[in-house]
């Protein structure tokens, strides 16, 4: 039997800076069998390394719920390529992600509506002064 994308978990993520300290990290857990011992902790907000977080929870949701597909879902403010490689790196004395996981490629998505308005919105130059302390633009 073959599985689908269908019966992925997707593990949302959002993480929001603060002034000071670690940012809180905010995790949703939906998917076919994914068990409320699972989604409930991670519905909460957590305060540091976002990467420890998510990585605790990835091997949370394997131990639990062994989905044929995981859809990891991060803010689109994130910087993907570092994330994901520090994401990915093995820690000693801990379980890597490698022996559970076989990463797949990274899909972007893109709302067509605004990529197609930002794509035509034509700039033009403007003067914001009177000109007198300052020189031209």
């Amino acid at each position: 039997m073959r599985s689908s994308p269908v019966d992925a978990v997707v593990l949302a993520a959002s993480i929001h800076c603060r002034d000071a300290g670690y940012p809180a990290v905010q995790r949703f857990v939906t998917g076919p069998g994914a068990p409320q011992s699972v989604s409930q902790p991670m519905a909460r907000v957590a305060t540091g390394d976002p990467v420890v977080i998510l990585r605790q929870d990835l091997l949370a949701i394997r131990r639990t719920v062994r989905p044929p597909h995981l859809v990891l879902a991060l803010p689109d403010e994130l910087d993907l390529l570092p994330f994901l490689v520090e994401l990915w790196r093995p820690r000693a004395g801990a379980s890597a992600l490698g022996d559970h996981y076989v990463p797949a490629p990274i899909v972007t998505g893109l709302d067509p509506a605004a990529f197609l308005t930002e794509l035509g919105c034509v700039h033009r130059a403007a003067r914001l002064w009177d000109g007198t302390e300052h020189t031209s633009p």
